[in-house]
């Protein structure tokens, strides 16, 4: 049997993870850069991918809750009610201009949402 030939590999990803140790403010261009002079071959790509897996997954964010409007209620009871929609047909001069006034209201209010 013939012997098989010994080659020492080098393993990329730990010359990355060594350099970024050495030179923490080095991007991942000049980490390319600086590797291929010393015989390993790796793209900035390749670099970013190993420096991205070294801080571990990415946390994700919930997304909040769209808010919506809402009109609160009167807090007023069924007597007072009927007091404020008299006076509103008193200064409107009547029952039907009263109700011409609220439909322009609520055309009013549908255009604002």
């Amino acid at each position: 049997m013939a012997k098989k030939k010994v080659t020492t590999k080098v393993n990329k990803s730990e010359e990355i993870r060594k350099y970024k140790v050495k030179n923490p403010e080095a991007g991942p261009t000049e980490i390319a850069g600086e590797l291929s002079k010393a015989g390993v071959e790796v793209t900035p790509a390749q670099v970013s991918n190993v420096l991205g897996k070294v801080s571990g997954p990415k946390k994700r964010r919930r997304r909040k809750a769209k808010k919506t409007a809402t009109v609160a209620a009167p807090a007023t009871s069924n007597v007072e009610q009927l007091k404020a929609a008299a006076r509103l047909i008193a200064e409107c001069g009547g029952v039907s201009e009263a109700q011409k006034a609220l439909k322009v209201a609520a055309e009013i209010v549908k255009v604002l949402r």
